[in-house]
């Protein structure tokens, strides 16, 4: 199974050729007692606002209800 970060970058670039990937960072992080639920942390620097909502939109569709998206990414 592939992983979930690489997923939600695999799915911004087919979507948008044009996209750079390395200025984006996704983390996995564990969340509450049983570590249960995740959250998946999304940071560094897009070009645009619609950079900026490919990539939320991508990461929301791959969490489901095991991950909780966390934005930290800036536009620049």
């Amino acid at each position: 199974m592939e992983d979930i970060t690489a997923a939600i970058l695999n799915e911004v670039e087919r979507t948008d050729p044009a996209f750079i990937a390395r200025d984006v960072g996704i983390e996995v992080l564990p969340k509450g007692l049983f570590e249960r639920r995740k959250r998946l942390r999304l940071f560094g620097v897009v070009h645009s606002e619609e950079e900026k909502s490919l990539v939320l939109n991508a990461a929301r569709g791959h969490a489901g209800s095991v991950y909780e998206v966390v934005d930290e990414l800036r536009v620049h």
